[in-house]
């Protein structure tokens, strides 16, 4: 089967591509020019139908792009572009959970997107996983964690969140892809376990050779930080994601029946920090 996967360059949709090509023909579609990548111009439906053509199977990750619109207008082209390609499943990997006791903006925004997908004629399954144990290796957290001993997430530090890894990401979209029973579903998916701050950092304090301990940071000043980097209002979007937590510090754990339902395990915390390079580079 051929499978395009779409913003190839990104960490999740890298993911996928690599897990889907160990069974697949995989084209990895990316608006970025490089070696194993083949062009596309996203925010052209007709490029995007030329893209998808020969392909029987597409994955979408939605991107990390709080701009009003942008994400909603990707996932109308795509659904059309699909439809007119003749390709006969869709995933959409939403790249982020959405509780449905959040009436928050990001929130909603996220539920469209959704319903594009699930509203277009392409047979399609969605993913929503919870938060990433990689995001703990990005050079905003890595530093304090190799030098201090500290893991400081937005996250509360009561919050019980069952993080998820890339790779497992990857395994569930290759379990869900050749899965006829999966046409139609929307998957709330975490790891193996629902992990307080304090949890996660005393399962990763031996494989980074050092006592941990968790801080919380400040949510004002955490989307202050964002909206400098990015424009607001993208920290304001993304601290509303962990308001919400403080309100609901079980929204992101998870049980695994649907892991069981596909056939596949999720990487424990110990597992995927067992396998990293914790020092600075």
């Amino acid at each position: 089967m051929t499978i395009a996967v779409l913003s190839a360059t990104g960490a999740q949709a890298r993911a996928i591509a690599d897990r889907l090509a160990r069974d697949h023909d995989v084209v990895r579609l990316s608006r970025a020019a490089g070696a194993g990548l083949s062009p596309v111009d996203t925010g052209s439906e007709d490029d995007l139908v030329r893209a998808l053509e020969g392909a029987r199977a597409v994955v979408l990750t939605s991107p990390l792009d709080y701009r009003p619109g942008v994400r909603i207008g990707l996932a109308e082209r795509v659904t059309r572009a699909a439809e007119r390609a003749g390709v006969r499943r869709l995933v959409l990997n939403l790249a982020a959970a959405v509780p449905a006791d959040n009436p928050r903006p990001v929130a909603e925004d996220l539920r469209q997107i959704r319903a594009v997908i699930q509203s277009g004629a392409t047979p399609w399954t969605v993913v929503q996983p919870t938060a990433y144990f990689d995001n703990f290796l990005a050079p905003w957290a890595l530093p304090a964690i190799v030098g201090d001993g500290v893991i400081a997430s937005p996250a509360p530090a009561d919050a019980r969140i069952s993080y998820i890894s890339h790779a497992s990401l990857g395994d569930f979209v290759a379990g869900v892809i050749d899965r006829p029973a999966s046409v139609g579903q929307t998957y709330d998916i975490g790891g193996s376990e629902a992990l307080s701050g304090q949890a996660l950092a005393d399962i990763l304090s031996a494989p980074v050779g050092r006592p941990l301990t968790y801080q919380a940071l400040d949510l004002d000043q955490f989307a202050a930080g964002l909206n400098a980097a990015f424009g607001a209002p993208t920290g304001d979007d993304v601290a509303d994601i962990y308001r919400h937590l403080s309100e609901r510090p079980d929204a992101l754990a998870r049980d695994t029946s649907p892991w069981t339902e596909i056939g596949v395990e999720p990487e424990s915390a110990a597992a995927w920090a067992a396998r990293q390079t914790w020092r600075l580079a």
